[in-house]
């Protein structure tokens, strides 16, 4: 299933790895274009423990 999730801050990054992860495709939305760009290439918009391990899972 393809999800948009809006918004790529605390709820929205973590909400939108989970559900990379289980093999949905994600397409986000912020208002800040680097927080897009960093979670397209993998790397966590926020500070959020495992986020990180979690998008790379999620990209491969």
């Amino acid at each position: 299933m393809n999800l948009s999730i809006f918004g790529l801050g605390y709820v929205g990054a973590v909400t939108a790895g989970c559900l990379a992860k289980q093999g949905h495709g994600i397409v986000g939305v912020d208002v800040q274009p680097q927080k897009v760009e960093s979670f397209n290439a993998g790397i966590a918009p926020i500070v959020e423990p495992g986020l990180e391990e979690l998008l790379q899972t999620a990209k491969s």
